[in-house]
């Protein structure tokens, strides 16, 4: 099966030929296997390892958002996230949570949620089509 084929029969709830899989990893990872795979795409890297899923996300050009010295800074969910180090990499962790605090229907109805108009989606059909298969 190819990818989109794998992934539209699991969609279907029919059973695929194995499971599809995603790949999310830390720069530093990415890094690492683009040299072992002597490549400077991840979409090759993606191919070689099987990976069935890509990703394609509209750029956020919403409302700025806060950002602080130390390397923190607000996400559209309204999530704070800190850089972390460890021996494998760096990754962004979520050190305050905005829902956490949320304690009935009307503070969900009050939540600044993203708007679809804070993302530009005119890259969307083209970044598809590289996928098309």
């Amino acid at each position: 099966m190819t990818p989109r084929e794998r992934v539209l029969t699991a969609l279907s709830h029919r059973a695929p030929d194995r499971a599809p899989c995603g790949y999310i990893s830390t720069p530093e990872v990415d890094d690492k296997l683009k040299a072992h795979f002597r490549t400077d795409s991840m979409d090759a890297v993606l191919e070689k390892l099987g990976v069935d899923l890509r990703v394609i996300d509209a750029p956020y050009i919403g409302p700025e958002l806060r950002t602080w010295p130390d390397g923190r800074f607000e996400n559209m969910w309204g999530q704070i996230r800190k850089p972390v180090q460890n021996e494998a990499g760096s990754y962004m962790e979520a050190v305050e949570h905005p829902y956490a605090a949320f304690q009935s229907v009307e503070d969900v109805r009050n939540f600044r949620w993203p708007k679809a108009e804070w993302f530009d989606y005119s890259g969307i059909a083209a970044d598809c089509k590289k996928y098309d298969q």
